[in-house]
């Protein structure tokens, strides 16, 4: 009975020995660096730090902490707690079930940056030069003639002839039309009275008439129709230059005048174009010549506003020589005839 009793006891202690044996495993830190507390809690105090790789036993688990042996550097074994989050299982058995191995979780792709709206580029069309159309044309016009100096002197026994001659002033508009591009074509359609004022002090005394003041002035209204070639120099807003011909028909001409001698003063009015006697009449209706000037159009987009200055070069004689010079000492080949320098606004649409 005794011996029955004794086998019991042995046997029991065994048993409860390969049960604590069953209980031990080996880990190994996985971390470069590890603290061991002396509680399983983040706020106890750290006994020890271990590194990657280290190998520990443990007996025993409380909840995330592994219950640990390690050297306090001081030669002392201690026990200790580290956490599981750490370390990983070498050998033995979890004291507790193991918890399913949770599947990795991949990483969220991260999100496509909201696109960030940018405002188209707008590319300006290449400026082009302008395009042809009606123009509206509106100015002044300051008129003169040009003449035989040399000869008129003569005419009036070598008086200077050009001191009494005035440049004329007048407004003039029509309306033209040009083809467009950098090299244009342009007909224009005008209203243009030219003409001349003669003024001044003419003494006779050699003639008996003494001094004599006198005013005159001159007109011709004309149809004018220039044609010219324009080239701009530049495409959208341009400096440009013309250069062509011009015909023009005189609608109407008259010649007024005063003049004052001893005292008394003489007004009248001449209808150049009044025939004679004869049916005849002293005036050319046909003018022609040359025109030719530069300017700058700025162009805003539909409409073209532009300025420019014109010669008006004459080359037709605006008197009839056979019809003047019939009894007088004026020749077939005296000329007189017209120029002027013109300014000029106009709108293109």
């Amino acid at each position: 009975m005794k011996k029955h009793l004794i086998f019991c006891l042995v046997l029991s202690a065994l048993s409860v020995s390969l049960a604590l044996a069953d209980q031990t495993y080996v880990l190994k830190v996985k971390v470069q660096a590890a603290n061991v507390r002396t509680e399983p809690d983040l706020n106890a105090p750290v006994i020890k730090t271990v590194t990657l790789g280290t190998l520990l036993e443990s007996d025993g688990k409380s909840g995330d902490w592994y219950k640990i042996f390690v050297d306090d550097g001081k030669g002392n074994q201690v026990t200790g707690y580290i956490n599981a989050k750490v370390v990983e299982i070498v050998s033995g058995e979890e004291p507790e079930p193991k918890q399913p191995a949770q599947r990795p979780v991949e990483a969220e792709p991260e999100p496509e940056p909201a696109p960030v709206y940018k405002r188209p580029v707008e590319y300006a069309a290449p400026r082009s030069y302008s395009s042809g159309g009606f123009r509206l044309l509106g100015g002044l016009a300051s008129t003169n003639i040009s003449y035989d100096k040399a000869r008129f002197d003569e005419l009036q026994g070598e008086e200077d002839l050009a001191k009494y001659i005035k440049p004329r002033s007048s407004p003039l508009g029509g309306i033209g039309f040009e083809t467009g591009s950098q090299i244009s074509l342009e007909f224009d359609f005008m209203y243009m009275p030219k003409g001349v004022k003669f003024e001044g002090e003419y003494d006779a005394t050699a003639q008996g008439e003494g001094k004599i003041k006198f005013n005159a002035d001159m007109i011709a209204n004309q149809i004018s129709v220039p044609v010219f070639v324009k080239v701009k120099i530049l495409r959208g807003s341009t400096p440009f230059v013309f250069a062509g011909g011009e015909v023009g028909y005189v609608l109407s001409s008259k010649l007024t005048y005063s003049y004052t001698a001893d005292g008394k003063t003489t007004k009248g009015e001449e209808d150049l174009l009044k025939k004679d006697k004869n049916g005849e009449i002293y005036i050319n209706r046909l003018d022609y010549g040359a025109v030719f000037g530069a300017g700058f159009e700025m162009n805003l987009g539909g409409l073209v506003l532009s300025i420019e200055g014109r010669y008006h070069m004459g080359m037709a004689n605006l008197f009839k020589s056979t019809k003047t010079t019939e009894g007088t000492a004026i020749k077939d080949n005296d000329y007189i005839r017209s120029k002027a320098i013109v300014v000029l606004g106009g709108i293109k649409f």
